[in-house]
C-alpha cells in the first residue's frame, strides 16, 4: 500500500511533463488487461469496451480519431455501466470505469486525473501481485517514451486477443456511420455549459435542502451567453452531463426553442411526480429513431434509473415512460395526410 501510494504521488507530479498520447497509451494499456476478465464474466457486454480501448489506442499511436466517434462510444459505456449497476459485481464495475476513464482522455478538455482514475480502477480491480508490480513499473516506462516513438509493446506485451480485437473494431470503423454528436440538439461544440448560480434552499419537513445549481449556455472561452433557459438544472447538449436535485416541491419544465433563431416555442410541465421526487435529473437526450419528435429525460435515484418520454405531436406534448410507446406517437401521429 505505501508503495502504491508513493506511486500516484510522483504519478500526479509527472503527469504535466507527459505527453498527451504517452498518457492515453498508458492509459489503454492499463485499461486492455481487464478486457479478459469482463468477457469471461459477462456483466457488461464486450463490444463497446473494446471499442473504448482500441480507440484510445489509436489516438495513442497518432491516428486520427474524430470527436464524434469517441464521444459516441464513451457514451455507450456509460450507458452499459448506469444500466447494469444493479447488477454488476464490483469487480466488473471498476473495470469498466478504469476504460471509461481510458478513452476520456482522447477529449481534449479531459480532466487532468482521468489518467490517475483510469490506473487506480484497473489496478483495485485486478488486486494480484502481478498487476502492482506491472503498475509500479509502468511510471519509468512513460517516463522514457515519447510520442515519436510509442508503439503497441510500450508497457509490456499485448494480450492474446490483441490482434483479432483490433481487426474487429476496424472492421467496425469502416462499416460505422458516423453521427455527429451534438446532431441531435443542433448545438455547436463552439457554446459550453457553465454554473451562472444557485437558487435559494428550502425545508422539506425537518429537512433542509440545499438549493439547485442553475446553468447557462455560453461561447466557449468567454462569458458572453450563447443560450439560456431560465432556471434550467440540465441540458440536452451538456457534455459533461451536469445533474440536478430530487425534490418534491419542484416542477419539471421541457421547452423547445428554436436554433440558431432562439426563438421559444413550446413548454411541457412533466407530469411524472415519483421522479421528480425522488431523483436527479441526469441527462437529456433526443434519440434519432424519434425523427426528432422524442426527448428523453434520464434521471437516477439512489437505486433506480428512470426514463421520461415527451412526444412532440400536431396536437400537442404527451408524456410517457414507455420507449416504445413514445416511438408509437412519434410514428403514428407524423403520419403523411
Amino acid at each position: 500500500m505505501t508503495d502504491e501510494r508513493a506511486f500516484f504521488q510522483r504519478l500526479d507530479a509527472s503527469v504535466p511533463q507527459l505527453p498527451r498520447r504517452v498518457r492515453a497509451a498508458w492509459a489503454a494499456a492499463a485499461a486492455e488487461r481487464g478486457l479478459g476478465p469482463l468477457a469471461e464474466s459477462g456483466g457488461l457486454p464486450i463490444e463497446w469496451l473494446e471499442r473504448a480501448v482500441e480507440l484510445t489506442w489509436s489516438f495513442a499511436l497518432g491516428h486520427e480519431v474524430p470527436f464524434d466517434l469517441h464521444r459516441a462510444v464513451r457514451h455507450h459505456v456509460e450507458e452499459l455501466r448506469d444500466e447494469r449497476a444493479d447488477d454488476l459485481l464490483a469487480t466488473e464495475d471498476t473495470l469498466g470505469a478504469a476504460i471509461e476513464h481510458a478513452i476520456a482522455l482522447l477529449d481534449p478538455e479531459a480532466d487532468r486525473r482521468s489518467l490517475s482514475w483510469c490506473l487506480e480502477r484497473a489496478i483495485e480491480a485486478a488486486e494480484t501481485p502481478d498487476a502492482r508490480a506491472w503498475l509500479l513499473e509502468s511510471l519509468e516506462r512513460a517516463m522514457a517514451l515519447d510520442e515519436t516513438t510509442l508503439e503497441r509493446s510500450a508497457f509490456g506485451p499485448a494480450d492474446p486477443d490483441a490482434l483479432a480485437r483490433e481487426a474487429r473494431v476496424r472492421a467496425w470503423r469502416e462499416a460505422h456511420v458516423l453521427v455527429p454528436w451534438r446532431e441531435a440538439t443542433g448545438i455547436p461544440r463552439r457554446l459550453e455549459v457553465l454554473e451562472i448560480g444557485t437558487a435559494p434552499p428550502s425545508s422539506q419537513g425537518i429537512v433542509s435542502v440545499p438549493g439547485h445549481r442553475l446553468y447557462g449556455v455560453f461561447e466557449r472561452g468567454s462569458d458572453r451567453p450563447g443560450f439560456s433557459v431560465p432556471d434550467a438544472i440540465a441540458y440536452g447538449m451538456t457534455p459533461d452531463e451536469r445533474s440536478g436535485v430530487a425534490r418534491g416541491d419542484y416542477d419539471w419544465y421541457l421547452e423547445r426553442h428554436a436554433w440558431p433563431e432562439r426563438a421559444f416555442e413550446a413548454r411541457h410541465v412533466v407530469q411524472a411526480r415519483d421522479v421528480i421526487a425522488w431523483c436527479s435529473p441526469v441527462r437529456l437526450e433526443v434519440p434519432i429513431e424519434g425523427n426528432g419528435r422524442i426527448a428523453m429525460l434520464r434521471a437516477r435515484s439512489e437505486d433506480a434509473l428512470e426514463h421520461v418520454f415527451v412526444v412532440d405531436t400536431p396536437d400537442g406534448t404527451r408524456e410517457t415512460r414507455d420507449r416504445n410507446e413514445a416511438l408509437q406517437w412519434a410514428i403514428e401521429r407524423w403520419k403523411a395526410p
